[in-house]
């Protein structure tokens, strides 16, 4: 589960790890979610607010910074419970992200939550 390894056309494009026990595979899909199909830069995707939901608790987990019709949505339309965090919850994933650039050169950046840092071999 981690560290993920994406790929594109058969070439690693980002490498993607967090600490966390029960919030690692939301933390995860929340990411590559918004590095993929939002194309938010590895800054923007480690800053955006994250929603995390796990079957050892009852309800969905989000940190301040949605709009309030996101909650309303989850709450009114989809029937979930909603606790909201305040941003930035240390819970909520200490991303270290990676993205290989065309030309080979590895641009990282670590945790801002817990302190971590990201780093890449020669590739």
């Amino acid at each position: 589960m981690c560290p993920t390894i994406i790929e594109k056309d058969g070439k690693v494009v980002y490498l993607v790890g967090t600490p966390g026990g029960y919030y690692i595979q939301s933390t995860i899909t929340n990411v590559i979610v918004d590095l993929i199909d939002f194309g938010m830069t590895l800054d923007e995707a480690q800053m955006k607010p994250k929603i995390i939901g796990s079957p050892n608790y009852p309800e969905f987990r989000m940190e301040t910074g949605y709009p309030e019709n996101t909650r309303l949505f989850l709450e009114e339309i989809m029937g979930h419970t909603v606790r909201e965090f305040d941003f930035p919850y240390r819970s909520f994933g200490s991303l270290n992200l990676i993205q290989i650039q065309p030309d080979g050169l590895a641009i990282g950046i670590g945790a801002f939550r817990r302190e971590g840092g990201a780093s890449a071999p020669e590739y």
